[in-house]
């Protein structure tokens, strides 16, 4: 005779007896991606509290199991749902994959989240989910992935923290009339970033009048200077 069990598979004996039963699995990767354990502490700990050896190897191959199930299902609608979004911003950092250089890639909104790795960060990867016929607004920081040409045809709209940081260095490292260019686009810039939060007090066609004020003076200040004479 032999005993069965709801975590335990029927056909689970011999070599194969050896499995992780739903539980132990879940408490790994809670504790990974949930509260950011480190993999390579988490099987020590999971033996500490339940006795249970693993692997971290068994860990990660059991998370990537999940790639073609339950999870990657939705993560492939997901991806597929960006490019339909009238706004996605993106953006990326540092990442490390077995030791190499890789960079984790966000494209998110009000609606959806949608994460990559991949081990560069140029415009090829981001037109994997935001092609060069993209309809919506893709807003991104100054990196050159976005400024490739074969994004050009795109409307973006560049995050103004880093301009007005941008501003800000100039300011500090220059004089006379450079310093006094950067001071006024940061301060047209803020009026651009508080103008918002006016709307839902003022009358639409004022707000609209404020807007294209503000863009009038932006293109002005920007405006390539006129050969001296």
């Amino acid at each position: 005779m032999r005993g069965t069990h709801p975590d335990v598979a029927a056909d689970q004996r011999g070599a194969t007896a050896h499995r992780l039963g739903p539980r132990v699995k879940a408490l790994a990767h809670v504790m990974h991606y949930a509260h950011g354990v480190p993999v390579r502490k988490v099987p020590a700990i999971v033996e500490d509290l339940t006795g249970i050896r693993l692997t971290q190897g068994a860990i990660t191959q059991h998370a990537m199991s999940q790639i073609a199930g339950e999870v990657g299902a939705p993560y492939a609608s997901l991806r597929d749902q960006v490019r339909t979004q009238a706004i996605t911003h993106t953006d990326d950092t540092g990442w490390r994959v077995a030791g190499n250089q890789a960079f984790p890639m966000a494209f998110v909104n009000r609606l959806l989240a949608v994460y990559q790795i991949r081990d560069r960060h140029r415009n090829e990867e981001v037109r994997e989910l935001v092609p060069g016929d993209y309809k919506g607004i893709l807003v991104c920081d100054r990196g050159k992935s976005c400024d490739a040409e074969e994004l050009a045809g795109l409307r973006q709209q560049k995050c103004l923290a880093h301009l007005l940081r941008n501003a800000s260095d100039i300011e500090n490292k220059k004089t006379g009339r450079a310093s006094g260019f950067s001071r006024k686009l940061k301060a047209l810039l803020r009026d651009a970033l508080a103008l918002p939060a006016m709307k839902p007090q003022i009358d639409p066609s004022d707000y609209a009048a404020k807007a294209n004020g503000l863009q009038r003076q932006l293109t002005r200040h920007l405006r390539k200077p006129e050969p001296a004479r």
